[in-house]
């Protein structure tokens, strides 16, 4: 069985602060979860100030998401997404590693402009995949199943 080695870690991610549009948590998600790694506490006000430290386990530094965003619900309830901001987890690790950096989260329609502001540290893991668990593999698979030529006639095939 054919098995990829890649680049996986733990991403620690300190909350600091920040300016909210609305009083939320903030959930921070990795590649493509549903569910958020962690979660800090609802702010008490527009000027939160958290002291929050949480994990997340990034399958593949190369081509994993993290996904930073407001939630104004009640834990447990249906979500409701103040704002957000998305991007790409070495770019994001890149811009935290040093010390603190400002994101800028906004709305799909780009409303409610919130900031955070966070630091991280990354834990290099070592992990090897399967082939068919591995996003760098994808396209190798589906090129795999590509026909070579087309039929010309039925049966042929």
């Amino acid at each position: 069985m054919l098995t990829v080695v890649i680049e996986s870690g733990l991403v620690v991610v300190n909350v600091m602060s920040g300016q909210l549009a609305k009083k939320a948590r903030l959930e921070v998600l990795l590649d493509n979860a549903y569910w958020p790694s962690f979660s800090t506490q609802r702010a008490q006000s527009v000027h939160a100030t958290w002291t929050y430290a949480g994990e997340g386990f990034l399958k593949e530094l190369d081509f994993g998401q993290i996904w930073l965003r407001l939630n104004e619900a009640d834990e447990g309830n249906k979500d409701d997404i103040v704002a957000q901001w998305r991007g790409d987890a070495k770019a994001f690790l890149q811009s935290t590693l040093e010390g603190p950096h400002t994101f800028e989260l906004f709305d799909d329609e780009g409303k409610n402009r919130s900031t955070i502001t966070v630091e991280s540290r990354y834990v290099p893991v070592p992990v090897k995949l399967e082939a068919r668990e591995s996003i760098n593999s994808m396209w190798n698979s589906l090129l795999l199943w590509i026909p070579p030529h087309f039929c010309t006639r039925p049966g042929s095939c």
